[in-house]
């Protein structure tokens, strides 16, 4: 039997600074071999990495633009991809005082 996992990824963040943030995840499902994660930013560009490791549930997110959108999107998957998780987020331009603020972040389903 093919299968994919049942769950939804629930994304998290920590801000690490200017251009980093550190996602972390949970999914409520015994089926998964491992994570598919996209990374697309307002430009369009995806970049895709995949934890061959369903123990695996956190990872370093870095090299983001300031005055950019990104949405970072968490699936799971074990014969077939499970539906998405994910969060997005923007940074600010650097304010006096203050080096690369984290503007906004939420998180969400899709």
């Amino acid at each position: 039997t093919i299968r994919a996992p049942d769950g939804i990824p629930i994304v998290n963040y920590d801000y690490i600074n200017g251009t980093a943030i550190r996602i972390f995840w949970n999914i409520s499902t015994s089926f998964v071999n491992g994570y598919i994660i996209n990374i697309t930013s307002s430009n369009l560009t995806t970049i895709t990495h995949q934890v061959n490791n369903e123990s695996v549930t956190e990872f370093v997110v870095s090299g983001l633009l300031r005055e950019r959108d990104y949405i970072i999107e968490v699936r799971g998957y074990y014969d077939l991809l499970g539906a998405p998780g994910y969060v997005t987020a923007r940074l600010q331009s650097p304010i006096i005082g203050i080096n690369g603020t984290l503007l906004s972040v939420t998180s969400n389903f899709r």
